[in-house]
């Protein structure tokens, strides 16, 4: 299936969840903030989130310090 992240699209298994998203990108799952489809996904929801063809997913990382 095919899914836009942050912009650039990907082709990835059926199966792929959110947290092998993350993985394959090396973003520990709770340093970012997940969006799909323009909705936020919370910490807790990310790893029974089921992903469909065509999602536009954003990965988030913000940034701290001064």
């Amino acid at each position: 299936m095919r899914v836009n992240i942050n912009g650039i699209i990907h082709t990835v298994a059926e199966d792929t969840g959110l947290l092998d998203l993350l993985a394959d990108e090396g973003i520990p799952p709770k340093q970012a903030i997940v969006e799909v489809n323009r909705r936020f996904v919370s910490h807790d929801d990310l790893t029974g989130y089921a992903l469909q063809d065509g999602d536009h997913i954003e990965f988030i990382l913000p940034a701290f310090g001064g």
